[in-house]
């Protein structure tokens, strides 16, 4: 697998691009700065036919 190593300068934020063994790809989004959400754990999958959180 490639990929890229990239300096962080600050950890407000992070976009994480993942795969899975069948081909499957998403995305997880981490953020201390989330306007509405204080103090809070959030998890939502989002597919092309459902979602849920």
């Amino acid at each position: 697998m490639a990929y890229d190593l990239v300096d962080v300068e600050n950890e407000d934020m992070a976009f994480v691009m993942v795969g899975f063994e069948d081909g499957t790809k998403g995305q997880v989004t981490l953020s201390q700065l989330t306007g509405g959400h204080e103090n809070d754990l959030e998890v939502s999958v989002d597919v092309s036919r459902y979602s849920m959180t």
